[in-house]
């Protein structure tokens, strides 16, 4: 949320001013590394057609099958016959080569498309495309017995094409990337760059948390033995790892059905699922249509040992017409839409979103190295580089952080995590021309006036806190000097809304040597607000102005073509 002086504040409008800014972002829908439109952002909506359901190639096929007899105690077409039921089981390990089906390390090829298309009041509307192509080898860092919880993974080959407007990476994105991915509580993984010297851009981070990440995925599969034509829910973690953002529990109805279990090469088995149905992401509601096959050799399950001192007649038998399923999941292919209004136009125009995923995974492939201890998060292996489009400045964020909003004048950042009200508004102040106005707009007293005046003209109560200029010794980074008023907004009660005590305020002013000078509020509504506050002010000390070193000038790069 950012709350911009001037504004009275209520309780009920913590996650409304949040929402209503989310609804201006979406106008830039085309445009990869923003909320609404970033390169990789879901395709939310009703899905409207069948993806054609065939597998990425580039030297993937079907998964080799193992060549072992079935032990179901009778030919394999009985496995597959349609009162068969099987328990469907994706293992994970740490250790490689433990016999079994357990997953340890596997290569993926993925191939991603999206079509944004935004009506225009004036002619045709406009069309962007952003395709991603990547071919991933994985490894398993730390598992449970059903998950893997991190993994190391290396991107092969990528590559990244877009029609939409962007800065243009002197390296191709992902290409030659080696990251840790692991699992969080939150609604997004922690990812870190282990490729020496290179920093992660906020589109590859998108790109890779938004690819489909395997082992949750194989949360889907039923907790009971399952036959051709059962259905049941689709877990939230499943559709997080399947969609790349967390949906709304409440908005939920997502559902996976075992189509068919057919015969593959060998004695190998593929089930075939289907998911279906609606959910809310952040971007809006999403129609889903998703195909999952699941390879695996069909095996009776074993009598357990019998109990001592008990008969023969109350050993516990094999389940009758039940398979151990061990296997993985090879191949998964995905069909999302998005249809939204496009602000301020009464439901006239709307934005289309289009995206289609085919993915394939193989066993096997070569070696990654664990790092051994596994990496702490820092700022050099986790925060994210962003470039101003128009090249004027770049800056690090750490990942909790996301590119809400992209204008001319700067960039809006907000929490990924709902239930956070940590907002960023950072303004680049461009240069009038009359001395005398410049230097108004950027002296601190006038800044601390303005405040004021606006909190009063409005009723809004605050508690002031410190103010004036920050120990220089902490900003030779920047080689600026840096101005902070703190402040504590306290929300007018209001029904219907979340409980907030206060929303704390950090108000910066920075100057630079060469004279330009930089505006920065950060708002939050937790009680621990100094936290966010020291993040806030690593920011400003990794802000560089003018263009990052890792984008061609603006003069090297190529129009995009248009469709």
């Amino acid at each position: 949320m950012i709350v911009r002086p001037g504004c009275v504040v209520r309780g009920a409008g913590v996650r409304g001013v949040r929402r209503r800014e989310a609804d201006e972002a979406a106008s830039l829908a085309a445009r990869p590394g923003g909320r609404a439109g970033r390169g990789f952002t879901l395709a939310i909506g009703l899905a409207a057609s069948l993806v054609a359901w065939g597998g990425a190639r580039g030297g993937y096929g079907q998964p080799p099958a193992t060549g072992q007899p079935s032990q179901a105690g009778g030919p394999a077409e009985d496995a597959s016959a349609l009162s068969a039921r099987y328990q469907f089981r994706e293992l994970y390990s740490e250790t490689p080569g433990k016999p079994g089906g357990v997953l340890n390390l596997y290569r993926v090829a993925s191939r991603e498309s999206i079509t944004v298309k935004q009506d225009n009041p004036d002619g045709a509307p406009t069309v962007n495309e952003t395709s991603l192509r990547s071919i991933y080898t994985e490894c398993v860092a730390k598992a449970t017995k059903e998950m893997a919880d991190e993994v190391v993974r290396n991107y092969d080959s990528a590559t990244f094409k877009t029609t939409a407007p962007a800065t243009t990476p002197k390296i191709p994105p992902l290409e030659g990337m080696r990251i840790v991915y692991r699992l969080r509580k939150e609604s997004s993984p922690a990812i870190l760059c282990l490729t020496h010297g290179r920093r992660m851009s906020n589109l590859e981070f998108h790109q890779i948390s938004e690819q489909v990440y395997l082992p949750l995925l194989s949360r889907m599969l039923p907790r009971a033995a399952a036959r051709a034509g059962d259905t049941w829910p689709m877990p939230l973690a499943s559709a997080r790892a399947l969609l790349g953002a967390m949906p709304d529990d409440q908005e939920y109805d997502l559902n996976v059905e075992l189509l068919e279990v057919k015969k593959a090469d060998g004695s190998a088995l593929v089930a075939v699922f289907g998911i279906k149905g609606l959910c809310l992401v952040p971007q809006g509601p999403s129609g889903i249509n998703a195909r999952v096959e699941f390879t695996f050799e069909p095996a009776a399950p074993a009598q357990r040992p019998r109990p001592a001192g008990l008969p023969d007649a109350t050993r516990p038998a094999a389940r009758e017409g039940v398979y151990e399923a061990k296997g993985h999941i090879s191949k998964v292919s995905l069909a999302q839409d998005i249809t939204t209004e496009v602000p301020d136009t009464d439901g006239r125009l709307k934005n289309h979103v289009h995206r289609v995923v085919h993915l394939e995974r193989r066993l096997g492939g070569g070696q990654l190295v664990i790092p051994n201890p596994s990496p702490e998060a820092d700022v050099e292996n986790s925060w994210l580089a962003f470039d101003d489009p128009n090249g004027r400045y770049h800056l690090l964020y750490p990942q909790d952080l996301e590119v809400l909003h992209v204008n001319a004048h700067g960039v809006d950042f907000a929490s990924r995590q709902m239930e956070r009200q940590d907002m960023l508004r950072l303004r680049l102040l461009e240069k009038t021309g009359d001395a005398s106005k410049d230097r108004l707009a950027g002296d601190p007293l006038q800044r601390k006036k303005w405040l004021e005046a606006e909190w009063n003209r409005n009723g809004s109560k605050v508690l002031p806190g410190s103010v004036g200029w920050l120990p220089d010794a902490n900003w030779e980074s920047i080689k600026g000097k840096v101005w902070r008023y703190e402040a504590a907004l306290v929300p007018e009660d209001a029904a219907g809304g979340p409980p907030v005590d206060r929303i704390y305020l950090d108000d910066y002013i920075v100057q630079f040597a060469r004279g330009e000078t930089l505006q920065l509020d950060a708002t939050t509504t937790s009680p621990a607000h100094t936290k966010f506050r020291d993040e806030v002010e690593n920011m400003i000390r990794n802000f560089r102005l003018g263009a990052s070193p890792n984008t061609l000038p603006a003069a090297t790069r190529q129009p995009r073509p248009r469709p």
